[in-house]
């Protein structure tokens, strides 16, 4: 499992380098204005499992993969792990700035907020690119990420009290829901790739 966690890694320094800067320039704009539209940059890298997939499609990583001794549910997991780090650590960095700005209470709720809906998102997509392959479900990402960016702004912002804070009763069962959904999420792209033929 190590050694498929650095492979993530070496793809995602190797060939998203421009999506580390995209993070700061955001985590520098949620600074100094206060933008309901950053609460979707870690939806945004929770498509990197997505992407790395669709690297070990081109590069016929998976043919290669089982000859090594990992199991499939190992190199499905890997992605789950990489995908859950890179949300963990954007959704870090902005709650980190929001605190400077707004307080540490309302940092926690976006914190949880922003974790729960890129969850999600991972959860929706990796059983359907294992399923259909990234290029078929390319279009099926893109307008995920469209509907999820429209869905999380308009709901920032009629959830949010007067002060601009998200209460934690609507915190909490969005964390819930992401637990579930990242479980049956796992358990069924798992069945999707023990069945692939490569």
């Amino acid at each position: 499992m190590k050694g498929l966690l650095l492979k993530e890694w070496y793809l995602l320094t190797r060939n998203f380098k421009s999506m580390f800067i995209v993070i700061f320039i955001f985590a520098a704009f949620g600074f100094f204005y206060d933008m309901a539209v950053i609460t979707i940059v870690p939806v945004l890298i929770a498509s990197v499992p997505v992407s790395t997939t669709a690297l070990d499609e081109r590069s016929g990583w998976s043919c290669y993969a089982d000859a090594l001794p990992v199991t499939r549910k190992n190199i499905v997991d890997s992605k789950y792990i990489s995908g859950l780090v890179c949300i963990f650590c954007t959704a870090l960095l902005f709650a980190c700035v929001n605190a400077v700005r707004n307080g540490i209470s309302a940092s926690l709720e976006l914190f949880i907020f922003q974790i729960s809906g890129a969850a999600i998102y991972l959860s929706l997509m990796m059983p359907v690119v294992l399923h259909f392959g990234t290029e078929k479900a390319r279009y099926i990402n893109m307008a995920v990420i469209a509907a999820f960016a429209m869905l999380v702004t308009a709901l920032m912002l009629a959830i949010s009290d007067t002060s601009g804070d998200i209460p934690f009763r609507f915190t909490a069962p969005a964390l819930l829901a992401a637990l579930i959904m990242l479980i049956l999420s796992e358990f069924i792209s798992v069945l999707i790739y023990m069945r692939k033929e490569f």
